[in-house]
């Protein structure tokens, strides 16, 4: 006579409670994953967006105003448009515009009777950054909202 034999495996609730725990843990993991993706999208957006600061900064160093604000506003095609602007009253340094575009590199000067104002590809991605930001001495770099 034949005996039957319990064979090893998963029963059909144990397989669906196992899918229910990984469908938990990847609810909870994607937006942490998110959250990373934007922050390391934002960090390198504000590692060039420093650069641009601090070429302003050097290209108006011998002039006698500080830089008070810069705008970097996101355009089509990653077109960003960068102004620089001082004091009230005083002005970017005689050569800023021909200093600037040599501190940064892809900087475009886009009207020689505009001082301070520049185009430059840049990717904003998707992160807070994604419509420019702004630059002043108190705050340093905001995202536009």
């Amino acid at each position: 006579m034949r005996t039957l034999k319990s064979k090893g495996g998963f029963t059909l609730v144990e397989l669906i409670v196992v899918i229910a725990i990984l469908a938990i843990l990847a609810g909870v993991a994607i937006p942490v994953y998110n959250g990373y993706i934007t922050k390391a999208q934002d960090a390198a957006i504000v590692t060039e967006l420093d650069q641009i600061a601090s070429a302003a900064q050097a290209a108006n160093a011998i002039a006698e105003s500080n830089i008070e604000s810069i705008s970097v506003a996101a355009g089509q095609n990653n077109n960003a448009t960068i102004t620089v602007s001082v004091e009230n009253g005083k002005t970017l340094a005689k050569d800023f515009d021909a200093d600037f575009a040599m501190f940064v590199e892809g900087v475009t000067d886009v009207a020689d009777n505009t001082p301070g104002t520049f185009t430059k590809v840049i990717d904003f991605g998707k992160g807070s950054y994604e419509k420019g930001a702004n630059w002043t001495r108190a705050n340093g770099w905001e995202p536009i909202a």
